[in-house]
């Protein structure tokens, strides 16, 4: 007997989202234990359309995602029967029920008692949901799984079967087998949501160190043995990066463990001891993850889209660069590839000129309105073109005017530089991708306010919440990670630096979060206020805190919270501080006058420089080695890493509505204004002046130093470079 069931008690509270137990019954045996809290509103309709598709004969298999309790309903058609099984890509991701083959036409029958009963509850309870287009389109499925008959398996052409063998090269190193007889692989298609069931082929991932052998072995779904080890990987590079003393890792989730000193002394994989440099033993457990990627898509092309692929190879990408950057892996110290010297140098190259710059000419390219909301919001540069930001709204824009996307929310938009968006609204919260056309995600959200900020890294989309705490969702299926919300605090201001979340708060706390499961690693506790986001400085932060006539600077470990350095000082208004090499630089007001404060590495001050500004915020900015400060009337001055003025540029009206910091791009610094001027940085010879007004609040410089210009009223303009003139 095949039986779901779903919870009741959410019935007691009409206006609240359906949010319940969900369950699979086989045979008296509940197939889906732990999940005690789904939205019923996505997975019955998700349920009916996975099952709808397998019995029309549309595709062979399926899944449902229950997003709270981190498992995957995963279906199977063979024939006129069906394979259940039931995956947790949690932590050890792993195979929770093995496949159980049940009746299709009673699984059928199932599925659409299921639907009505919670068509019937939300009549009475919440008829509102009825009419949102999953629902109508989960209506329609279930008239067409009520009038029957079963259509034929989907057709099996092309389906020999595969086998694959991946060898280590190297040691220590993995290596797997796959085994798909059923070529479960060419079942992916970017047009179905369906991906994680082509992934879930037979096989065994195996660790051989020198000489070939092998000292390790584990059978099962090779894709969930290698998303867990680049997992561990992950965590073995923190250790390294935080000076850890051990690290014991289930290789994979299984029965066996690692013993790994991280002090030279020998290894112990279970009772037996074993040779292996750290560093090496995480680089395998990337390594494995790119191959498992690239021989999946090698055998059906269209897998190299799979969205749980690409977390997969981005994950392991990521910790390989990680891992050469901190000089862990063989020609982490060579000289940087070709493609890498163009990527970093695509925005510091300088212009291709047969002289001295002495002219650029900008003309007005299209002009954007009615952007924004409550507040002015802000400018992105994004990889195709501006991005506008705001706590409503997110477009998109190319360097040409055309509108990639729009993005609302109204409880919220977070917007990250690599095109990321999520909005939120009262009951529920959409990922969007890119210029996608619809959301590559959607999961409940509780009404809280998210954003406008947005961090991507190692597969988690991380946003301010309230704009006090933080929260983290997962980037392939949107479920929530980890949630901080600090007490007694009215602001905070975030970081990721490495594999740690740093929040500093206006209550004077610094807290240290484990970016993977938001766990609080440190908490330091000042007698200030945080006025702003640490900033990186090697592996250190260093933070900024003021309050009327007192400011201080401190250092501290990102990993362990130790604060290195404190520095006091009697400066008011100070601007974000900047870090350039080993120096730190910090500009606020000394009795009124404008004061430029460098400090070294050990928290030393160097030197203290008046610097000859006007009136307002100050604002800093890197010029290569030195540093600019600019006030709000638009007036600026380079300061030389020895205490010297190299050059200063007078006021360009009247003051800005809210400070802009310089943008320095090619060679050529944009000083903003009320008219936004192109200065050689060499010399400090103006090159051009664009107009702006005194509402400017944001602007951006692209690659090819195209001028992009966000008023207080919500419009934004854009001019482009026609030319430049240069003396030889």
């Amino acid at each position: 007997m095949i039986r779901f069931r779903i919870g009741q008690s959410w019935k007691r509270e009409p206006d609240a989202a359906p949010v319940d137990s969900f369950g699979l019954d086989v045979e008296g045996v509940d197939l889906l234990s732990g999940a005690s809290e789904e939205p019923l509103a996505e997975v019955v309709p998700d349920l009916v359309e996975a099952v709808h598709s397998l019995a029309a004969g549309a595709r062979r298999a399926a899944h449902v995602s229950l997003a709270e309790a981190h498992l995957e309903l995963v279906l199977f058609r063979r024939g006129d029967d069906a394979d259940v099984a039931v995956v947790s890509l949690g932590r050890p991701a792993r195979l929770v029920r093995p496949r159980v083959r049940v009746d299709l036409a009673e699984l059928v029958q199932a599925v659409v008692r299921c639907g009505r009963s919670l068509v019937r509850d939300l009549s009475g309870v919440a008829p509102a949901l009825l009419r949102e287009p999953r629902h109508r389109r989960m209506a329609g499925q279930l008239g067409e799984l009520e009038r029957g008959p079963l259509g034929d398996e989907a057709p099996a052409a092309r389906r020999a079967g595969w086998t694959f063998q991946h060898l280590p090269s190297g040691a220590p190193a993995f290596g797997f087998d796959l085994d798909d007889p059923d070529d479960v692989l060419r079942e992916y298609s970017s047009r179905v949501p369906w991906a994680l069931p082509s992934l879930l082929v037979g096989g065994r991932v195996f660790l051989e160190i020198d000489g070939g052998l092998r000292v390790w072995d584990l059978a099962g779904l090779p894709f969930l043995s290698v998303l867990e080890l680049s997992r561990q990987g992950t965590e073995l590079s923190r250790a390294l990066d935080a000076g850890d003393d051990r690290v014991v890792l289930a290789l994979a989730g299984g029965a066996t463990s690692l013993t790994l000193p991280l002090d030279g002394e020998a290894a112990a994989l279970g009772d037996r001891p074993l040779h292996l440099r750290p560093a090496a033993l995480a680089g395998a457990l990337f390594e494995v993850g790119l191959a498992f990627s690239m021989a999946a898509a090698a055998r059906h092309r269209a897998q190299a889209k799979n969205p749980y692929l690409v977390e997969l190879a981005e994950r392991c990408r990521a910790g390989l660069a990680e891992l050469r950057r901190g000089g862990g892996l063989p020609g982490a110290a060579g000289p940087p590839s070709a493609e890498a010297r163009r990527r970093s140098g695509a925005l510091t190259k300088p212009l291709r000129a047969g002289g001295r710059l002495r002219r650029l000419r900008f003309e007005p390219l299209w002009t954007k309105t009615r952007l924004g909301g409550e507040g002015p919001g802000e400018l992105i540069a994004g990889t195709r073109g501006p991005i506008f930001a705001s706590t409503e709204m997110a477009c998109g824009f190319s360097a040409r005017g055309q509108l990639l996307y729009r993005r609302v929310g109204t409880h919220g938009v977070a917007t990250s530089r690599d095109g990321w968006v999520v909005t939120a609204s009262a009951t529920r919260s959409l990922g969007f991708r890119g210029r996608a056309e619809s959301a590559s995600w959607l999961g409940p959200h509780d009404g809280t306010a998210l954003g406008p900020e947005l961090t991507r890294r190692e597969g988690l989309l991380v946003a301010p919440m309230n704009g006090r705490g933080l929260i983290a969702l997962s980037e392939l299926t949107g479920r929530e990670a980890w949630r901080f919300e600090p007490a007694r605090t009215q602001r905070g201001y975030f970081a990721v630096h490495g594999h740690r979340v740093v929040l500093a708060t206006d209550a004077g706390h610094l807290f240290g979060l484990d970016l993977a499961t938001g766990e609080v690693c440190f908490r330091v506790q000042a007698a200030l206020p945080f006025a702003a986001a640490p900033v990186p400085w090697g592996r250190k932060l260093l933070s900024l805190l003021t309050r009327g006539e007192r400011t201080a600077l401190f250092v501290a470990d990102a990993h362990s919270g130790q604060v290195a350095w404190t520095h006091d000082s009697t400066l008011t208004a100070p601007a974000l501080p900047v870090v350039i090499g080993k120096r730190a630089f910090v500009a606020g007001r000394r009795e009124g006058h404008p004061l430029l404060l460098c400090l070294g590495a050990q928290g030393r001050a160097l030197w203290e420089r008046p610097v000859p500004l006007g009136t307002g915020a100050l604002t800093l900015s890197a010029v290569g080695r030195d540093v600019v400060v600019a006030d709000a009337h638009g007036a600026a001055a380079l300061v030389g890493s020895e205490d010297q003025v190299e050059w200063r540029l007078g006021a360009a009206g009247e003051e800005l509505a809210r400070p802009v910091s310089p943008r320095f791009v090619r060679g050529v610094l944009f000083v903003p204004g009320q008219e936004v001027r192109a200065v050689d940085a060499r010399g400090g010879s103006v090159l051009a002046e664009v107009r702006s007004g005194p509402g400017l609040c944001d602007l951006e410089v692209d690659s090819k130093l195209n001028l992009y210009l966000l008023d207080d009223g919500g419009t934004l303009e854009a001019h482009r470079l026609t030319s430049h003139f240069a003396v030889v």
